[in-house]
């Protein structure tokens, strides 16, 4: 049996998007996640060397880079993948996907602006090493190949039916967490930050609920409307958690991520997967991912909170357009689907 070794995250819905195609497709599969590497007393001294000055942090960087790469060249031999596909770069080094080429294939799925990564000083350069690209931007594609990239195409991975979908709450549940608008997500510290305080803005006084960090906090002097529908949540909710306040809401306002340029976020298949209908900031992708298919777009800001009133007030709109969009989208972006476009480049 064939190999697939994942080098993903653990805490990211993608990972068990892929995993999933992957094993579907018959090859057996493992994942690692470099954090695994670390103690937690390694990872609290690393953060705080990393805010000293630059000197120090690109030491730091260095020796964290060295570490990963040979606890990922040690797996890599004694599990012997015929494929690594890795999540952005994962902290490799160049000439660790070099070394990972001489005996297997490489692929990247990028889910950041490769090129405005912060503190991965060796990401482009690992990236560019790779057998394959898989990119969820075509702006993201067309840099790349001015930059003399071949290797590079369109990729969206649909969502995982084991995180995302329908259930049945209790009413401790549908109490606890039940809104007409949902979101969550971490805030910036910087113009993306008010960006995204905007943006849900539009929707305060409204039956809203939103998910964040503390960085919110800082936002609420200009938005102080957002502070009576925030909900403070240091760390990752847990995906069930996050499919259980999908599950008890109507409508999720997607802003497009800092990175995107013309791709979609992928909370957009997420809550169509756990049935609630996603008001999408408007990106130029939009229209090739949903081709003959209606999604609500939020085309300016000025018609976003009607949008939304308008599919909260129809119940029987809303669910005829949901499932139209979860059928759309089981079909195009299903694990056999979304594999026949990957190893038609491997």
């Amino acid at each position: 049996m064939k190999k697939v070794l994942l080098l993903f995250p653990k805490n990211y819905t993608l990972l068990n998007n892929f995993f999933n195609i992957f094993v579907n497709s018959g090859y057996k599969t493992e994942n690692v996640d470099f954090n695994d590497f670390f103690s937690a007393t390694e990872k609290k001294i690393n953060q705080k060397l990393l805010r000293l000055p630059w000197k120090i942090k690109w030491q730091t960087l260095e020796k964290i880079n060295r570490k990963v790469n040979q606890k990922y060249i040690e797996k890599f031999e004694d599990y012997k993948p015929d494929l690594v596909f890795i999540y952005n770069e994962q902290k490799l080094l160049r000439e660790t996907v070099v070394y990972f080429n001489r005996k297997a294939k490489t692929a990247f799925f990028l889910g950041d602006h490769p090129l405005f990564i912060k503190n991965r000083p060796d990401n482009l350069a690992a990236i560019l090493e790779g057998n394959h690209i898989f990119c969820p931007d075509s702006y993201w594609m067309e840099q790349l190949k001015i930059m003399g990239v071949k290797n590079v195409s369109f990729l969206l991975p649909g969502y995982s039916k084991e995180l995302n979908y329908p259930k049945i709450l209790t009413p401790e549940q549908q109490g606890k967490y039940g809104s007409d608008i949902a979101f969550i997500g971490r805030q910036y510290h910087d113009t993306w930050g008010y960006k995204r305080a905007l943006f849900l803005n539009l929707f305060s006084g409204m039956n809203m609920k939103i998910y964040g960090n503390r960085v919110w906090e800082k936002w609420f002097r200009y938005f102080p409307e957002l502070k009576q529908h925030f909900v403070l949540n240091e760390n990752y909710l847990p995906f069930e958690t996050v499919n259980i306040i999908l599950n008890a809401s109507k409508i999720y306002p997607v802003d497009a991520n800092a990175g995107l340029i013309n791709g979609l976020h992928t909370r957009i298949f997420e809550a169509i997967g756990s049935g609630i209908l996603p008001l999408v900031e408007y990106r130029k992708d939009l229209k090739t991912v949903f081709e003959g298919i209606d999604i609500p777009i939020v085309y300016s800001y000025t018609n976003a909170k009607t949008l939304a009133i308008k599919y909260i007030n129809d119940d029987e709109a809303r669910t005829t357009l949901i499932q139209k969009l979860k059928n759309y989208i089981d079909q195009k972006y299903s694990d056999s689907e979304v594999a026949k476009q990957i190893f038609s480049q491997l």
